[in-house]
């Protein structure tokens, strides 16, 4: 699972995310391991016509055989996870891609068993705050991944504060 949002508003962050995303698709397609692809669209973002060109990026690489799941993030909002019909979530503090040259990505794991679920957002989606995600994490156990997505982003909609707005992006994955 890959998502990335652009830093700032308008056409100019909708290009730097769709580079972003589309360049760690494409890279992670062709076998280019994580830390690598996370440190090639780092160095595009930096040489971009001069441009300061910002975009978070988080990614979530999911062994489907063992269960393992290693979530790499770089300035990206918090990646929520549901184990055991509980919701909790992975924060990072690192910067976006784009900033600087030697950035580091903070990545992590765990185990992930079948009946789990990864929700990776915008940061749209928690600009009011993380434990409403949590919640409705919760309560959605019986929803399908896309009614969960759906209604999540609904929900984000709903609680933007007038002249805040974000976009919102929500990416559910069920194991």
């Amino acid at each position: 699972m890959v998502l990335s949002d652009g830093m700032g508003s308008g056409g100019n962050a909708a290009v730097d995310s769709a580079m972003t995303s589309d360049l760690l698709r494409r890279l992670l397609e062709a076998g280019v391991g994580c830390d690598a692809a996370l440190k090639i669209v780092n160095s595009a973002l930096l040489l971009r016509s001069g441009e300061e060109t910002l975009a978070t990026a988080d990614i979530a690489d999911i062994d489907l055989h063992s269960g393992r799941a290693d979530f790499y993030k770089a300035g990206a909002a918090p990646t929520f996870l549901v184990k055991n019909g509980r919701a909790g979530y992975v924060q990072s503090d690192s910067l976006p891609a784009g900033i600087l040259e030697g950035v580091a990505f903070e990545k992590s794991g765990l185990t992930l068993r079948e009946g789990d679920r990864i929700v990776l957002v915008s940061d749209g989606v928690t600009a009011t705050g993380a434990d409403w995600v949590k919640s409705q994490l919760e309560a959605g156990a019986g929803l399908t991944a896309q009614e969960l997505a759906e209604n999540l982003a609904a929900t984000a909609r709903e609680r933007q504060q007038p002249g805040r707005e974000d976009d919102i992006t929500v990416l559910v994955a069920d194991l």
